[in-house]
């Protein structure tokens, strides 16, 4: 191939070798972001599905609802007690308890960390009408003690439930989230 053809299949081949290099990974970089934003679709299609952005205005909302802040902000929080201090302290670094996931007596220093209730944890899950009140009046409070006392007064039949208090070692746990109010979203989006 003559210099004379491959200015006519390249125009820009007369320019040097740095010019076409350029051009070429422009090209490059184009299809590669076309590539990652087609790999993305599912992603925004979740972030739409949020509803972070509902309180503020539809004109505004209609820029935002596509990203991560869609999905509001919260978090989950784990907060574990030994039953020998006979309550618990549901607290928030921000916003308010929004739900209660999950709770439970962790009968040993080996599952002292665990915030799941599980199938060797079960039996000991506390069942009163106390606890469970409780634990609803903590929905929508910053901070929330809860002062149960001894270990009988988180069970509808304690007499059978020994096995779950001992004083040293179980620990109740409560697992939450941590949600901002309609208010302070608003107040950030703005």
């Amino acid at each position: 191939m003559t210099n004379q053809e491959k200015l006519t299949a390249e125009p820009l081949a007369g320019l040097g070798f740095g010019i076409v290099a350029y051009i070429d990974m422009l090209w490059t970089l184009i299809l590669v972001f076309l590539l990652f934003s087609i790999l993305l679709i599912p992603t925004l299609i979740s972030f739409r599905d949020g509803s972070g952005y509902k309180a503020i205005g539809q004109r505004l909302s209609s820029y935002e609802v596509g990203t991560i802040g869609n999905m509001g902000y919260s978090s989950v929080q784990c907060t574990g007690m030994p039953l020998e201090i006979g309550s618990i302290n549901l607290f928030c670094p921000f916003g308010a308890i929004g739900e209660l996931y999950d709770y439970g007596v962790n009968l040993s220093d080996q599952t002292a960390t665990n915030c799941a209730n599980n199938d060797a944890i079960e039996s000991c899950r506390p069942d009163s009408l106390q606890f469970t009140t409780a634990m609803d009046s903590a929905v929508g409070q910053s901070s929330y003690l809860y002062e149960f006392g001894t270990y009988t007064n988180l069970y509808l039949t304690p007499d059978t439930k020994a096995a779950c208090s001992n004083p040293t070692n179980s620990r109740l746990f409560v697992q939450y989230t941590c949600v901002q109010t309609a208010e302070s979203l608003q107040i950030k989006y703005n």
